[in-house]
């Protein structure tokens, strides 16, 4: 099974890190490294979407066929026809033989909004011992994953804004008014976005509830939201209907798991 995508190599991996060859497919190598546009075989145009330092926005940009190392990949097509090798495990050893011998493998995308290459970004590969390093790439990686950053930053400012609030609320003892903010923010801020990111085929343009939205993201939520029945019982009610008694015993593990929740957004 293969666990890295080229938009994690790209966008994710940071320089030096290590990156297990049979992690990939042999399609998904090809593309990394070389994508020659000409061939049917192999032809896939990845894009990625990412911060432009340069247009100062989130764009889509386009591969670049590598042409540099176009004799590195007619002779793996050689020997792919010559021993019409099945396995994916044989073509990957056999590519890996090809790419250990190159210096270096260089791979570029570019931006659409201009045609003269000064917005493109640009990546410096190498294999080692079975082994894929990204040694150089231009924007950094910080750089390219700018928008993310800030867009997170901001939004987690608003949050701790009004977590602030409810707290203030909930100890001047304004109970259920505390609650109502603080499952806004679950709802609205954390719970929403992420299931709309999903693609949860037919479900987005229809009335979901929150603990019905918690059910689909069990998978992306910490433990405290989704294996407490009582509390998913809870999160159906409406606001009037809330005792105080309820509010006051699950404000404390609703506000920790909003806090766990934005701590690992912020660390992807």
């Amino acid at each position: 099974m293969y666990t890295l995508s080229l938009d994690k190599i790209f966008l994710n991996t940071r320089l030096y890190e290590e990156i297990k060859v049979h992690d990939l497919s042999v399609n998904t190598l090809l593309n990394l490294l070389f994508y020659y546009h000409n061939d049917d075989i192999f032809f896939f145009n990845p894009s990625l979407h990412c911060y432009c330092k340069s247009c100062d926005q989130k764009v889509f940009f386009s591969s670049i066929a590598n042409k540099e190392h176009k004799e590195s990949f007619y002779e793996y097509k050689f020997l792919m026809l010559e021993n019409d090798y099945k396995d994916e495990s044989e073509k990957i050893n056999v590519l890996l033989s090809i790419l250990q011998k190159l210096n270096y493998i260089s791979k570029s995308f570019k931006c659409p909004n201009v045609s003269d290459g000064s917005h493109n970004i640009s990546f410096i590969f190498k294999v080692i011992e079975g082994s894929l390093y990204k040694i150089g790439q231009y924007p950094s990686l910080d750089d390219m994953n700018r928008f993310k950053q800030n867009k997170v930053k901001e939004i987690t400012r608003e949050i701790f804004t009004e977590l602030n609030q409810a707290h203030d609320l909930f100890a001047s003892g304004s109970v259920n008014k505390a609650y109502i903010i603080l499952r806004e923010i679950l709802d609205k801020r954390i719970i929403t976005p992420k299931f709309l990111s999903k693609n949860f085929s037919g479900l987005k343009n229809k009335e979901v509830s929150i603990s019905e939205k918690i059910s689909f993201l069990k998978s992306d939520l910490p433990e405290i939201l989704i294996h407490d029945e009582g509390l998913i019982h809870f999160l159906k009610k409406r606001a009037e209907d809330v005792k105080i008694n309820e509010s006051k015993h699950y404000f404390e593990i609703i506000y920790y798991a909003i806090l766990i929740i934005v701590e690992n957004d912020l660390s992807q």
